[in-house]
Order: structure tokens, then sequence, then C-alpha cells
């Protein structure tokens, strides 16, 4: 145990002594960028090619040759590649090849390792290429990443779930993810390449990521009616929000709902209820797929107060 410590502190002095000298090694290259005029190019020099520098016409076909590995560089950061590369990959790889990315189509699935969260969540996806673009993320969300660090911190309180094409039980989107009581998928690889932002998907627990229809387009109707709701003969508060054909909308839900189960909703001055599935839950939103037609509800509504309650108008 002695001899271990010792040896740690001395790894630490080498490693700090390594430091310094290359710092004192980039002083020398900064200056010699700036008295041959291609300033921060001298970085993209081989260490054999910076004693051609003394020549002018040497150094000529050197700053050309700077703004070739530049532009090739540019190249390469665009290219989408697998999660898994054989050395005989990179052997046969070129610039003009990337990862073949196939889109999703609805109903289809990709898989992966279902990491956090409990049950089936679906949601709407928010493809993100790197945490500069973090700032487009939507609450409700679905993050599509390749993977996380600690940069992505701000999107785990917003997110409704986690699929990374990298990671598994102990990566840093696990972990947060399960943080935050969030559903995680990791390990689906090609998923940047499948799922867009704007697909609805749907996070399994057997780690399947479904790609499902479009939602429907149908003209909803707002509302504001104060309603009570029932799940599992278990009652609490809501207001319905919105009817559409065939689903409806509510909003202050009182209690965490999850997707799948069956609830039911009375409205004071009715004698029909709402009855149907939880399709979605979001926060205190869920959407509803009914058993009956909105149409029966809007008519009682409508022969209750004359006309159904404009939508932000509360009793």
């Amino acid at each position: 145990l002695q001899r271990a410590r010792r040896l740690q502190a001395r790894k630490e002095e080498a490693k700090h002594e390594t430091l310094r000298a290359l710092a004192g090694l980039r002083r020398v290259l900064v200056e010699l960028g700036r008295r041959s005029g291609l300033e921060d190019g001298i970085f993209w020099l081989l260490p054999e090619e910076l004693s051609l520098l003394e020549d002018r016409s040497e150094a000529e076909a050197l700053a050309v040759r700077v703004e070739e590995r530049r532009r090739r560089h540019e190249i390469l950061l665009q290219q989408v590649l697998p999660a898994q590369i054989r050395p005989v990959d990179l052997e046969t790889w070129s610039p003009d090849q990337g990862a073949e990315a196939t889109v999703l189509a609805a109903g289809d699935c990709l898989q992966g390792t279902r990491v956090a969260g409990e049950g089936a969540v679906t949601g709407v996806v928010r493809v993100l290429e790197s945490a500069e673009g973090i700032d487009a993320f939507q609450p409700g969300e679905i993050l599509v990443a390749r993977f996380t660090d600690p940069s992505w911190a701000p999107v785990f309180p917003l997110a409704r779930g986690i699929v990374t094409e990298v990671g598994g039980w102990l990566s840093h989107a696990a972990i947060q993810a399960r943080e935050f009581g969030l559903a995680a998928v990791t390990g689906v690889q090609g998923a940047l390449g499948a799922l867009r932002t704007g697909d609805l998907v749907r996070l399994h627990p057997d780690g399947r990521v479904e790609r499902l229809e479009e939602r429907r387009q149908s003209p909803r109707r707002p509302l504001a009616v104060p309603v009570q709701a029932s799940v599992n003969g278990h009652w609490f508060e809501a207001r319905l929000c919105d009817l559409g054909k065939g689903s409806a909308g509510l909003a202050e839900a009182t209690e965490e709902v999850p997707e799948g189960v069956p609830i039911r909703a009375r409205i004071s001055g009715l004698d029909r209820e709402l009855r149907g599935t939880v399709a979605r839950s979001s926060g205190d939103r869920l959407g509803i797929r009914l058993e009956i037609e909105a149409e029966e509800i809007l008519a009682a509504l409508e022969a209750r107060e004359g006309r159904p309650e404009p939508a932000g108008v509360r009793r």
C-alpha cells in the first residue's frame, strides 16, 4: 500500500512535467505560425514539414496543404459513421461514403436496452447531433442522440425520454435518466439516421423503440370544462381542455396516470361519461382515445348550457 501511494504521487508528477513540456512546445509552434503567416494553421502540419518553412517557395506550398487538410477535416466531420467500426472498415472507407441510414416506417422498431423508467412511454422525437442544439429542445420531447455527457444536463429536466446509440446501464444517459425518473433506451444502433425530429415513437419496456403512425390532424374543439376523472376506481380532479374525433384532452390532472390504462370522466350535469384509454401522458396533461364519439359529448354540453365553455374560462 505504501508503494502504491508513492507511485501514485510519481504518476501525477510525470503528468505535470509532460504538460509543462507540451506547453513549451505549443508556445514555439504559435510563434512559428506568427512568423510564417500561417497562424493557427501551423497545427495542421506534420513535424517533418516544419523545417520546410524556411524556404519561401515551400512555405507557400505548405499553406495550400493546410487549407486542403482543413477542407478534408470539415468533410469528415459531416460523415455519419456506424456505432461499431472494424479495422477493415477503416481501410476501405472514404469520405464519399458514410453509414447507410434507413428512415423508420410507422410500425417498425429499433432495438436497444431499456435502462431506466417504467412502462411504455410515447412522445415526439427531437434528434440532436450535439449539445449545441439544446436550445431547440421542447419540454416533453424524447431526446435522440449519439450519447450524452455533462454538457447535456439542461435536457434531462425537460425530457420525457432518452434514446442513445451508444451506452449501457452505466452510461451518463442511463444514470441521469434514472435520477430524473425518465424512460431511457441505450445502445440503439442507427437511431440518429432512422428517426427524424417530429416523429412519434413509443419506448417499450423490452427496449424496442417503435415509430408510430403520424398523429391525426382532425379538428379539435377547445374547451375548459371541469371534470372528475377515475382510473382503477380512484377519482381525481382535471379539466377537459379539448375534444376531437374519437379523442379528448385532459389538463391539470392532479394524479399521474400511465399510458394504456382505461379512464372515465364525469362532467357535472351530464348523464354521459367520457370513457376511453389513456393514449398519452405528459406531466399533468392526458390524451384519451375515446370509446364514444366526441359529437355526443359536445351535443350534451350544448344542451346543458347552450354552448361549450370557451377555452381559458374556469368556473
